[in-house]
């Protein structure tokens, strides 16, 4: 499915794991990171990015987690962004990692603002700024654009 949605134009192609922090790193090895490698050398053959996003605390697997091969690596909230982002070198660009409840859900527009400039600022040049899982529904409007023009204003230069 992922060459056919290159075929039709995508840039990136995400892969979403959800429940591969819930076991223990070796059998993610095992059962997991395989398979994820062959997704993203579909991918990357097909002519296009990969993200992996895994929900959770994959603390203990991020080694792993750049080992797959994915350009973007999203790192959900409870994990320090600073460290996974520093883990990652100049492998794959970290994502992430502000509390989609705490900040987008229930925060404030001024908490949102300093939030994603944390994210970006923690992440390095490379890093994309986010929540670090889902965005719950509800959220409310002023924060979701609020998210959108801090992101705009950043200068890549």
């Amino acid at each position: 499915f992922a060459r056919a949605q290159v075929a039709a134009g995508a840039d990136i192609i995400g892969l979403g794991d959800a429940i591969a922090s819930q076991i223990s790193p070796g059998m993610y090895r095992t059962f997991a990171l395989p398979y994820e490698q062959r997704v993203f050398d579909a991918v990357h053959q097909a002519g296009a990015l990969a993200r992996l996003h895994i929900c959770g605390n994959t603390s203990r697997i991020l080694a792993d987690m750049v080992a797959s091969g994915a350009d973007i690596i999203d790192i959900d909230w409870m994990v320090d962004f600073h460290q996974a982002a520093k883990a990652f070198g100049d492998g794959p660009a970290p994502c992430g990692n502000f509390d989609p409840v705490a900040i987008m859900l229930q925060g404030t527009p001024a908490q949102v603002q300093a939030a994603v400039r944390a994210c970006l600022q923690m992440g390095g040049p490379r890093c994309f700024s986010a929540a670090g899982c889902e965005i719950p529904d509800h959220t409310p409007r002023e924060n979701l654009l609020t998210q959108a023009q801090v992101l705009r204003d950043v200068d890549p230069g």
